[in-house]
């Protein structure tokens, strides 16, 4: 029954969702940041 609550207050919800510009370019941030982190890793160690 919960879920059922948390499914039809999601669905209210989504139309007042907008979407995040530049969305698309998120896997080349995703990326960019994994490799400097990683790179920062093998600086401290």
């Amino acid at each position: 029954m919960v879920l059922r609550w948390v499914g039809t207050g999601l669905l209210k919800a989504e139309r007042q969702f907008r979407r995040v510009k530049g969305h698309a370019a998120m896997p080349q941030l995703v990326a960019a940041l994994e490799s400097a982190s990683l790179s920062d890793d093998k600086a401290v160690a």
